[in-house]
């Protein structure tokens, strides 16, 4: 853990906060129902959707992707559909305090908050993560040079928003060092429009493109061919279905590698790091 003060969820606590974020999961999948909204599960969610059919048993969030066309779609009609006694949706666009490049769906009356975020309470209820995802040329040097240029934006932001970050390496953290001085020279709201050009830049692609999120924790492995997102199925997840990729295994593949093979015990914890947890009062037993 980077933060010796870190609070860590007990086995009750978690319970409920995944029941939240599976109620949360179920209103968005009727909305996009609804709306003819494209989604599907993706990174860890995705992976304990077909290892475990629902949630990785230590895991405690909830990942979803759509296709850019759809993300924004979303943000236009969330005032709409969202649920406002229950809800409230983050999103780079929509908040000036916000700086993470996908969006998030929070509930009220409950905090998990990251002890390296600069959020009030209000802004840090328990979450669900929708991630755009954009194309990139099928050529890896040009998609280096841009998931570099992206990456370079959103630490800068997050940083200028007063948030803090650590590398796990000493060279890491001379390059977030260096970015975060750099960000001294920037505006918000110029690094926000910047990050915005450089996430999108080649989605006029119509042939010899990528897929790519990036806001995904497994950076430039993240990188898929079009067909493992294209085409979805509904799949169980807890007591409930939800879409995934069709193609699946190769994203799984291309993302974990062996993703059928547990992880070492050690390594069978949250990779989240908060500082406060409250749970809605329903939730509490």
């Amino acid at each position: 853990m980077n933060n010796k003060n870190a609070v860590i969820a007990t086995p009750k606590q978690l319970e409920a906060i995944k029941k939240i974020e599976l109620e949360i999961l179920s209103d968005f999948h009727k909305i996009c129902e609804e709306n003819n909204l494209k989604y599907s599960l993706i990174g860890g969610t995705l992976l304990g959707s077909v290892r475990h059919n629902g949630f990785i048993p230590w895991d405690d969030d909830i990942d979803i992707c759509m296709p850019r066309n759809d993300y924004d779609k979303f943000i236009e009609i969330h005032d709409k559909v969202l649920n406002k006694d229950k809800y409230y949706f983050q999103t780079l666009e929509l908040s000036n305090e916000f700086g993470w490049p996908f969006g998030k769906i929070r509930r009220k009356n409950s905090v998990y908050k990251e002890w390296n975020q600069d959020l009030k309470d209000e802004q840090a209820g328990i979450w669900i993560d929708i991630f755009p995802y954009d194309k990139v040329p099928k050529n890896k040097f040009l998609t280096a040079i841009q998931f570099i240029k992206v990456f370079n934006k959103k630490v800068m932001l997050f940083k200028k928003l007063g948030n803090t970050t650590y590398g796990n390496t000493p060279i890491k953290n001379v390059i977030l060092k260096f970015l975060f001085f750099m960000s001294k020279f920037h505006s918000v709201d110029s690094l926000r429009k910047k990050l915005f050009k450089h996430m999108t830049k080649y989605n006029n692609l119509d042939k010899d493109y990528n897929y790519i999120s990036y806001g995904g924790s497994y950076q430039l492995r993240e990188v898929c061919e079009p067909d493992c997102l294209d085409e979805v199925m509904l799949h169980k997840f807890e007591d409930k279905e939800f879409y995934i990729p069709k193609e699946y295994d190769k994203y799984l593949t291309g993302v974990y590698g062996n993703y059928m093979e547990l992880p070492p015990e050690e390594k069978r914890i949250s990779h989240h790091e908060v500082e406060k947890i409250v749970i809605p009062s329903e939730f509490v037993e």
